[in-house]
């Protein structure tokens, strides 16, 4: 060829490459440096076709190279001096280690299942594309997956290394969409071995005490030649040392050493896949951490259903427990990963438990108690309607006048997710006829306040109690034994800590309590239990109006087991009666002690009208009723039906406590108002002389005056207060003089009321109220006070002639002139 021709085609060749490298963008003034490419170039000996070939294929493939007219750098690698520290490619990595997916050498190691080649749950693995931003003739990169700086290692030495703005996706399932060249061991395996190598990055002690910025440092060097030992199967190049943080000075055969012996575990990574299919996939270290997972802990019955609003499915109780996550989200931008935190559902399934009710449906009268049976244990017990009260497992009926129907509950309570479940029953109490309801038992109610006089604290509603009106004690006398009771005579008069003995079931003690009462009398017995005896001691009791026959049991036997002090036990007499025999139950039964026997309030009789006084409205019968004679001087307000005899038939009104005590005088359920002297002393109020009716002139005084005498009595006569036998009470007597008009303003509390300077306003009737100590009520007279206007005679006393006239003159008018 000549020079001419020479020329030309060195031309055109010249042109072409033009193209081709500004294609290539290695015109770039800033090229080398903005993609960290090694400054030193590969360039051989040969002729300027012969170095343009070779460099144009190192741009093309391994996006390394330089121009041809640059100035030639400074260090120059050939083919001969690869095995140096400056192996700036993967071709002269593989001339000077060698290269062959063959079997070698296979290195053992203990695998870790739980960790190879998956994600702990605490760091972020998104699935997102990716480029790459800086590169290196190892492949050795960083990317918009920004790291903490970190870079990203080569996967396989066979493929081209990434270039500035390649796509790459990361991967979940790195089994599928990654392969080595390595037959030494399973895809699982390298996948471990790999991430045990980069695991070195973050290691404490191994790691250098500040990360390399430059991606060609020793430090990743020898990450990325272990990375090839266990990818491709390339020899361990150990010319790259560096400095750890714990001082020593450590290369890549120590790299190797730790992930072999398990001093390194895999950590958590991300693997990279490129979208063209010639680039070599990488793994970068995965330091971005998940915030704590958010935990939701929900308690539900094993009937019911709970839906998770974070995955919008539903889990069915009857599954049992179960826990189930979600990932949360990730988003990747030039900053990074940002991950949200995974959800946890741990759902506890609690055992419906279900409560019955096995309490029987059988009738009880109101009087008896029900034993409540529910199950399981636990559960509790209410009264749903018809009324009553439970105590543990007892049901105890409500005062009740019909037939009740009765409905229980029992419920279970809720318990974690399981609500409350409840069972019921219902059963029918039958009413018993309660004694202290005069109507619906018949007994006698002699105020009519419909409480029987049995139970009435007040029978004759004066507000003073039947035992502030007419008790006084009455003990048993000895009257006969059988079978010689030892001490019998110790059970006669009060209470005294004497007993007579009885001990043997053959033996009987008669006691007399002088006069006959009437059924319904309550008396009180005061005994024991032998002292320092066993078992439960019972009285045998019988009751009659003879000493030697007609003797009925009685249907209470009194019963104790206290054998260290005496008890009093209070029995209502069944049948009239005066005497009372005393037995053992039998021969089973422990002995007892008898100290006393009486009837604690005997009834009395101030006025001998045969009415005791707790009947007797009037119990002096001095015309002044008891309820005003009391302490609390109640005004009566109501007529006692059927009146007293030979008394006052007053009294509160039928309005009353539960206990028979009118509302008027009841201080609290079981008190009313004191009783007084007055109301058992008679006192006669004699009124000698009444006041007059009285005129008085205008501006003048009038004066009203009474004259009463008084005397008292307790002596009484079928019913009559014999005064004549009693004392003169005058003295005593207090008076109270009021205007008709103004019955509360009292005006005088002497025998004489005088009105000074009268007008006619004071005109009008005058009552004078006469008290006695003890005659409340009094008596009254009333007398009229006429007051006269005053009369003037306002004629002359001019003197006239016989034949003259004079007129006359007087006030007020209306009044007649007389001579």
């Amino acid at each position: 060829m000549n020079y001419i021709n020479k020329k030309t085609l060195i031309t055109l060749i010249f042109l072409v490459s033009l193209v081709q490298l500004s294609h290539g963008n290695i015109f770039s003034k800033n090229f080398e440096s903005d993609h960290l490419i090694s400054t030193s170039k590969t360039l051989s000996t040969g002729n300027f076709y012969d170095n343009y070939q070779t460099n144009w294929k190192n741009v093309k493939k391994y996006k390394t190279g330089y121009f041809w007219n640059r100035a030639k750098p400074t260090t120059i690698k050939t083919a001969a001096s690869a095995t140096s520290n400056s192996l700036d490619d993967k071709q002269s990595y593989i001339s000077a280690n060698g290269y062959s997916p063959k079997t070698k050498n296979k290195v053992s190691f203990s695998g870790d299942s739980n960790k190879s080649f998956t994600n702990s749950s605490s760091a972020c693995s998104p699935e997102t594309p990716l480029e790459i931003t800086e590169g290196s003739g190892w492949g050795i990169s960083r990317s918009t997956l920004n790291n903490s700086g970190v870079p990203s290692f080569c996967l396989n030495i066979s493929k081209n290394a990434p270039s500035p703005n390649e796509v790459f996706n990361t991967t979940l399932d790195p089994n599928s969409d990654i392969s080595f060249n390595n037959s030494n061991y399973t895809k699982a395996q390298i996948r471990e071995l790999v991430q045990r190598t980069v695991a070195v990055i973050t290691h404490p002690n191994y790691a250098p005490s500040n990360l390399p910025t430059g991606l060609m440092s020793n430090f990743y060097r020898s990450i990325q030649s272990t990375v090839w030992h266990w990818t491709n199967n390339t020899n361990i190049n150990n010319n790259y040392s560096w400095t750890a943080s714990n001082g020593n000075t450590y290369d890549a055969d120590d790299l190797k050493g730790w992930v072999s012996n398990g001093t390194l575990i895999a950590t958590d990574v991300f693997w990279l896949v490129p979208n063209n299919s010639n680039t070599q996939p990488e793994i970068l270290l995965n330091q971005t951490s998940r915030p704590a997972t958010i935990v939701t802990n929900v308690t539900i019955c094993s009937n019911s259903t709970y839906k998770w609003s974070v995955n919008g499915v539903t889990y069915n109780g009857s599954a049992g427990n179960k826990s189930v996550t979600v990932q949360g989200n990730t988003t990747v931008n030039s900053q990074g990963v940002t991950c949200a935190a995974n959800k946890t559902l741990n759902l506890t399934v609690t055992p419906q438990v279900t409560a019955v009710n096995s309490t029987t449906t059988t009738a009880i009268a109101e009087n008896h108690t029900k034993t409540l049976v529910g199950s399981p244990s636990g559960g509790t017990w209410s009264v749903v309607s018809g009324g009553g009260t439970i105590s543990g497992t007892t049901y105890t009926p409500a005062d009740i006048s019909i037939n009740t129907n009765v409905t229980v509950k029992y419920t279970i309570p809720a318990n974690g997710g399981c609500s409350a479940t409840t069972s019921s029953v219902t059963f029918t109490v039958t009413p018993m006829v309660d004694p202290c309801d005069a109507v619906a038992s018949g007994n006698l109610d002699t105020d009519k306040d419909g409480v029987s006089d049995i139970c009435d604290l007040d029978d004759d509603n004066d507000g003073i109690l039947d035992t502030d009106e007419s008790c006084s004690p009455r003990y048993a006398s000895f009257e006969s034994d059988i079978n010689d009771v030892n001490n019998k005579h110790n059970a006669e008069g009060a209470a005294d800590g004497n007993y007579a003995e009885i001990y043997n079931n053959n033996q009987q003690l008669i006691l007399d309590l002088g006069q006959v009462f009437p059924s319904g009398t309550q008396y009180q017995i005061t005994w024991r239990k032998k002292s320092n005896a066993s078992g439960t001691a019972v009285i045998d009791l019988s009751e009659s109006t003879s000493p030697n026959s007609g003797f009925i049991n009685h249907p209470t036997s009194p019963q104790t087991s206290t054998s260290g002090s005496f008890i009093t036990t209070t029995v209502t007499a069944n049948v009239n009666f005066r005497y009372i025999a005393f037995n053992k139950g039998n021969s089973s039964t422990t002995d007892y002690d008898l100290d006393a026997v009486g009837i604690i309030c005997l009834p009395s009789d101030t006025d001998k009208d045969g009415i005791i006084d707790s009947l007797d409205t009037d119990s002096d019968n001095d015309g002044c009723p008891d309820a005003f004679e009391g302490a609390a001087n109640l005004t009566t307000t109501a007529t006692l039906n059927g009146g007293s005899n030979g008394g006052s038939s007053a009294n509160l009104g039928t309005t009353v406590n539960s206990n028979g005590i009118p509302t008027a005088a009841a201080t609290s359920t079981i008190t009313g108002q004191n009783t007084t002297n007055a109301v058992k002393t008679a006192e006669q109020i004699t009124v000698v002389t009444a006041p007059a009716n009285t005129g008085a002139v205008t501006g003048t005084n009038a004066t009203l005056t009474v004259s009463a005498t008084a005397s008292k009595t307790t002596t009484y006569s079928s019913g009559t207060p014999n005064y004549n036998s009693g004392s003169s009470s005058t003295n005593t007597l207090t008076y109270k003089w009021y205007k008709n008009s103004a019955p509360n303003t009292i005006l005088a509390t002497t025998s004489s009321l005088t009105l000074n300077n009268v007008t006619a306003a004071n005109a009008g009737d005058y009552t004078v109220k006469i008290i006695g100590t003890n005659n409340k009520c009094g008596v009254t007279r009333t007398a009229t006070l006429t007051i006269c206007p005053a009369i003037t005679n306002s004629t002359t006393t001019t003197s006239i002639t016989e034949d003259q006239t004079k007129t006359l003159a007087g006030s007020p008018t209306g009044g007649t002139f007389s001579i």
